[in-house]
């Protein structure tokens, strides 16, 4: 009877051992992919601002333009 028990036992801790192996795979797979998805995000992040820094250049140099063209026709108040 005991040693019917003791392999009952040994039988449900088995199979417990393999589900929290299962678990952990699924979990590393989850975290493989999570990575992989936020390093997606992040070079699309980065490259946003890098438009934005260009679009900031491109808009400086709008307006010294713009102020060029002003002080020649003489239409800046300054």
């Amino acid at each position: 009877m005991i040693e019917n028990v003791e392999n009952l036992v040994l039988e449900i801790l088995r199979g417990l051992r393999a589900d929290v192996t299962d678990l952990r795979s699924e979990v590393r797979e989850g975290f493989h992919e999570t990575r992989s998805r936020l390093s997606a995000l992040e070079r699309a992040v980065s490259s946003q601002n890098l438009e934005v820094v260009d679009m900031h250049a491109r808009y400086d140099t709008l307006i010294k333009r713009i102020e060029r063209i002003e002080k020649r026709l003489e239409l800046s108040s300054t």
